[in-house]
């Protein structure tokens, strides 16, 4: 895929720069400019002068995800002065086959004054107060010297001035020195010669942060503590008066061991996680999912995971086929000692050879996503079908459910069997079930064989299949589906969960929360008070009796339900 972000000089009209996006910039990516973009000739290829080939400085810049962060901004006042954001030049920093460690500061954004003849990176300051990347916008204040940075980690305020932190590309200085040598310096001093003097976040109390999952403490009677993960902004942990960012990258699901808070699970995007035994403290992480990623099986962006309800230790992940731990992914039991040593996030020493990290398992032989479940509701193509939900009941640990991508609903009453290989998964989901992503199963109180069932996705792109929300009686054969979506509009639903006091049902949508009385009738708005966003996360705290909302960038928000 490619993307263009172009934007025109303010002082000089005639002047449009125009940087082309690629997954890999090859032949034709960069920085390009016209001098004639108000004539006849503005589309004729041979206006443009390439000003990023002769310098890869501005090359690469949206690493892979030019289609998501890609901004271009030309100084209102000066013509020759263009800045362009993107990813992360991650290469730059963490070394590669062709760079070395530290050859520049990221380039999340890097600035020209000569017409893209050159760059220099724009991403720390001289006390390495820094940009976070993937790059959206960029603004100028009146004097057009300061300028502010919104990304995916918010408002970044840049002050006038700069300062040469060349000198310490070579440098041995243990704190500053890079101690680059050839082309590698040679690059470093370059784009280090202009760094800015001061960058301030603009975050505080801006609470806009996506989460994409939390995991409670249910076992607490009050409500105290929480981890959730955000998107690209890291997990947090909160633990009743504040929430504390414990580990960097993208966030997705999280999850909290039965009884047993100092049990914390985090995901990042795909097949990749983190157990953590000192209740999420930061250099306590330690990856177990090198066993799922060995799989070579399907995986959403932000994987399915759900903590036993009744085993602390226990836990499972959907790829194309449930995965389960039995020992926090290893973190615990016979090779708990090198695991905790070898896969910490934060440690030194690389695992021996043959060592994994990660002792899950597979839960049966047979891909859920695959023909032998039937040839319907399949996405097919590299990497595009998967598990997107897993649940467990509440009621009886034994029985749990699982989701695809493309609607399908599966029911198992031995999750829990000793031997994996005889977790057996029947599909219950029927025709009057629509072909689309499985956002949220519940079960109703005291009943594991009757669950609610949610979609994502647009009831007009599933013909005959409208609904939102479905009571699915799988104790049956086939399963006994009832539409309940009354009063819900035909938007995705992002999220479900059920008061187990009463049986009232909760809806996220991308407009809120929506309540349906267990008594029946239709959908209605919850409460008032939550900001009119996405809910991508709900979920029933008994202790406390209160509902929990995880917005996708409003924060969480609680509501006391009794």
């Amino acid at each position: 895929p490619q993307r263009i972000e172009f934007d025109i000089a303010r002082s000089r009209p005639d002047w449009l720069y125009a940087y082309r996006g690629s997954d890999g910039d090859g032949d034709g990516g960069g920085l390009f400019l016209t001098t004639s973009a108000r004539g006849r000739a503005q589309f004729v290829p041979r206006t443009w002068t390439n000003r990023s080939r002769a310098s890869s400085d501005a090359a690469g810049l949206c690493a892979g995800q030019c289609t998501y962060d890609l901004v271009v901004r030309v100084d209102p006042k000066r013509a020759k002065v263009v800045y362009v954001g993107g990813s992360a030049a991650y290469d730059d920093v963490f070394g590669s086959s062709t760079t070395q460690l530290f050859e520049s500061n990221g380039r999340i954004v890097v600035r020209s004054q000569d017409a893209g003849r050159t760059f220099t990176d724009m991403t720390l300051d001289r006390d390495f107060n820094g940009l976070h990347p993937d790059m959206h916008a960029i603004e100028f204040a009146e004097d057009s010297r300061t300028w502010f940075a919104g990304n995916d980690g918010g408002i970044w305020r840049v002050a006038p001035g700069f300062a040469d932190d060349s000198p310490n590309c070579r440098s041995l200085n243990p704190d500053r020195g890079r101690q680059l040598t050839g082309t590698a310096r040679q690059r470093c001093e370059r784009r280090l010669k202009r760094i800015p003097l001061h960058i301030a976040s603009l975050n505080a109390g801006l609470d806009t942060l996506q989460y994409q999952g939390l995991g409670l403490d249910r076992s607490a009677a009050a409500l105290s503590t929480i981890i959730g993960g955000t998107q690209d902004n890291g997990s947090h942990v909160y633990t009743g008066g504040a929430w504390e960012a414990r580990i960097d990258g993208d966030g997705g699901q999280a999850a909290i061991g039965a009884g047993d808070p100092a049990l914390m699970w985090h995901t990042y995007f795909g097949a990749a996680l983190d157990v953590s035994l000192a209740g999420g403290a930061t250099t306590s992480w330690t990856y177990v999912a090198q066993v799922l990623g060995d799989s070579g099986e399907n995986a959403s962006f932000y994987v399915p995971l759900q903590a036993d309800r009744a085993d602390h230790k226990a836990a499972y992940v959907g790829l194309e086929r449930v995965w389960r731990t039995t020992e926090a992914g290893g973190a615990t039991g016979p090779t708990a000692a090198d695991t905790l040593h070898y896969c910490n996030e934060f440690g030194t020493d690389a695992p021996p050879s043959g060592f994994v990290c990660g002792d899950w398992r597979p839960l049966g032989a047979t891909k859920l996503t695959g023909p032998e479940f039937g040839t319907d509701k399949r996405v097919t193509g590299d990497g595009a079908d998967f598990i997107a939900w897993i649940h467990q009941s509440p009621d009886n640990p034994d029985i749990a459910y699982a989701a695809t991508r493309a609607g399908r609903v599966f029911r198992t009453a031995n999750l829990r069997a000793p031997d994996p290989a005889t977790v057996a998964f029947t599909r219950i989901d029927t025709a009057a079930l629509p072909g689309r992503f499985v956002s949220g199963i519940v079960n109703a109180v005291g009943s594991p064989d009757l669950a609610y069932v949610a979609f994502s996705g647009y009831g007009v792109h599933t013909p005959g299949h409208f609904g939102q929300v479905f009571r699915v009686a799988a104790a049956t054969s086939p399963a006994g589906v009832t539409d309940i979506s009354q009063g819900l509009p035909d938007a995705p639903v992002t999220a479900l969960a059920i008061d187990r006091t009463n049986g009232d049902l909760y809806a996220g949508t991308d407009f809120g929360v929506w309540r349906r009385p267990a008594a029946g009738g239709g959908w209605v708005l919850a409460a008032l008070g939550l900001p009119r966003t996405a809910v991508f996360w709900l979920e029933y705290h008994d202790g406390s009796k209160m509902l929990v909302a995880g917005t996708h960038g409003r924060g969480v928000y609680t509501l006391k339900l009794h």
